[in-house]
């Protein structure tokens, strides 16, 4: 088991700070097997006492602890790390644990009222999944649009307005580097949903709601590369959708009243 897997199986409610912690020592796993508590505290402009809480949250005993299951997990031989397929329902099951703690109330709201819901993917996975979404949505009567390319998205810009909603969906490159964007971003107030793999954390962008699938890394026979599963990602993305249409009947059916 790895630490991804030991966030997504521990359901609780992470706070601000619990995920600024979280989010740094899931990108950061061999810096943190070297480090301090109050290193790591430093790193993420929190406290000791923060980190150590969070320890205990996710299961271990101390910071001690956590840096051994770091040290062992990430340097096991690759046949004793997981069985892919297990991986895979680990990479489900904890999707769906994100999900269920979720508030998605406001989400669904600002999708129904949203004028328009434009839908950017960061790479061709996530575009992918990005017009999927967007296909799910004007099937159920949302006006849409799929923004292809980082330039598509800085010339929608100026006609996005407060009333839209901005669906940016992460893969595994991140979100665009382009410093200019996420300024106009909040320079427009944009409305916006960031759904990211669990251990990113775009804090540039500033998103009202973020939502997280898990991805195991698959790796690639006979190379070195890092490969991740997308199936927590399409897990995200139905269960979005599904929860949505659920709304719109509810919505619907009150409005019959």
């Amino acid at each position: 088991m790895n630490l991804e897997s030991v966030v997504a199986s521990r359901h609780e409610k992470w706070n601000d700070t619990e995920r600024a912690i979280m989010s740094y020592v899931l990108a950061n796993q061999d810096r943190v097997v070297e480090s301090s508590v109050q290193a790591v505290a430093h790193s993420t402009f929190t406290s000791p006492s923060s980190v150590m809480r969070l320890t205990k949250k996710l299961g271990f005993s101390g910071f001690s602890e956590l840096k051994y299951f770091l040290r062992h997990s990430r340097s096991a031989p690759t046949s004793e790390v997981a069985d892919l397929v297990a991986a895979q329902r680990r990479d489900v099951e904890g999707t769906l644990a994100q999900l269920e703690r979720a508030d998605l109330g406001p989400v669904l709201h600002r999708m129904q009222r949203a004028r328009t819901v434009y839908c950017y993917g960061t790479d061709f996975s996530s575009r992918t999944a990005a017009q999927e979404l967007s296909k799910a949505l004007l099937i159920n009567g949302t006006s849409t649009v799929m923004v292809p390319g980082v330039k598509e998205l800085k010339a929608s810009l100026p006609a996005m307005d407060p009333e839209d909603l901005l669906v940016l969906i992460s893969g595994g490159d991140g979100m665009p580097a382009q410093a200019e964007l996420a300024e106009l971003f909040l320079l427009r107030s944009l409305q916006t949903l960031a759904i990211t793999r669990l251990g990113d954390r775009e804090r540039s962008y500033n998103p009202e709601w973020m939502l997280h699938y898990c991805a195991s890394p698959l790796g690639r026979v006979g190379g070195s590369e890092s490969y991740y599963s997308w199936i927590g990602l399409n897990v995200v993305l139905d269960y979005l959708v599904r929860r949505y249409v659920m709304h719109l009947r509810e919505r619907r059916g009150l409005a019959r009243r």
